[in-house]
């Protein structure tokens, strides 16, 4: 299925994803899970992770999820 998700970044960072895709940047971070895109579908959830960025920005996509690792986290 196709679903709206959202990816939060550094504003520079958006740019660079909006001009050559997500693809071509996936390898700067080792990220939690591994190196991958991290999209979730909830704006609340990702705050965290870019809240606290100089400049921060969201990317709302539409994506056909394929390998897909389904996490849950629980904040104080």
């Amino acid at each position: 299925p196709i679903v709206a998700m959202v990816h939060g970044t550094d504003l520079a960072i958006a740019h660079k994803i909006a001009a050559t895709g997500f693809a071509s940047l996936s390898s700067l971070d080792s990220g939690h899970f591994g190196k991958g895109i991290y999209v979730t579908s909830s704006c609340s959830y990702a705050l965290p992770y870019f809240g606290t960025k100089k400049n921060p920005s969201i990317i709302i996509s539409y994506v056909n999820a394929g390998n897909m690792y389904n996490t849950i986290f629980f904040y104080n």
